[in-house]
């Protein structure tokens, strides 16, 4: 209809109106693209924000597992502790030197031992178990692994958001690997010490045969003193991933507003 009009208009010479036709085509031409930039930016938009839900829902769920795992830690050092002072009088340290290397900005090389109040004598029969129950915490990657291999990484608009969780995953992957090598080496020693003294890892030993062994025992106290100092490394970096996925829950939290 409208190029008839304009070939008509033409024909005519009728410029002024050839003139009108030609804006209205423009025009038309230009709200129809800019309609579809606004769809597309709002379907963006959505996108984003569901990327940004799940984000933020795998670091509450981090969180929770974070802060599971800081409760074990507490109760193994507690009853460390206990085990070695009735043993040998030994107070516990305040902290420890160790080399953190790239995880340095997680956790200071001196590491500061949890405070870990003393068993309950009704646990007293659990000590065994709960020196040697430890947790290794990985965080839940799924969405962070899909925006990266999809490309969506892309629609979030935050740059630095998106700079604080590659971050926050790359020293996440490197956490994991501390704490498995830490625990391979360490379930090692527990099954050894344990074969030599009749301990099973997690059956239930009378407090005063396990501080008797201790106490008899170098390789034992050792095996503690080791286990609290994993312990306190791990208790450092779970403590330092808690407070980068609060950090990170508070920026996404901003940007959904």
């Amino acid at each position: 209809m409208l190029l008839r009009r304009i070939t008509e208009h033409i024909k005519t010479q009728n410029w002024t109106a050839v003139f009108l036709d030609f804006v209205i085509v423009v025009v038309g031409v230009f709200i129809g693209i800019q309609v579809a930039n606004w769809n597309d930016a709002r379907g963006d938009r959505t996108t984003e924000l569901q990327y940004l839900s799940d984000l933020r829902r795998n670091l509450v769920e981090d969180r929770v597992e974070y802060s599971r795992t800081l409760e074990t830690i507490v109760s193994r050092v507690g009853a460390i502790n206990f085990a070695l002072m009735q043993a040998h009088g030994e107070a516990p340290p305040s902290g420890i030197a160790l080399p953190v290397g790239d995880l340095s900005n997680l956790v200071s090389s001196e590491i500061s031992f949890p405070n870990a109040p003393a068993p309950r004598a009704e646990d007293y029969a659990s000590l065994w178990a709960t020196i040697n129950f430890a947790r290794i915490v990985d965080s839940k990657s799924g969405t962070y692994n899909a925006l990266v291999g999809s490309g969506d990484i892309g629609l979030i608009r935050d740059q630095k958001l998106v700079g604080e969780l590659h971050t926050y995953y790359r020293l996440s992957s490197g956490v994991s690997d501390v704490q498995r090598k830490f625990f391979s080496f360490g379930e090692d020693s527990m099954i050894g010490a344990g074969r030599r003294y009749g301990l099973s890892p997690f059956e239930s030993v009378e407090a005063s045969r396990l501080i008797a062994l201790v106490r008899e025992n170098a390789e034992l106290a050792v095996y503690l003193r080791q286990e609290r100092q994993k312990a306190a490394l791990q208790s450092g970096l779970v403590a330092g991933m808690d407070r980068r996925a609060e950090q990170l829950v508070s920026m996404i939290d901003g940007d959904k507003q």
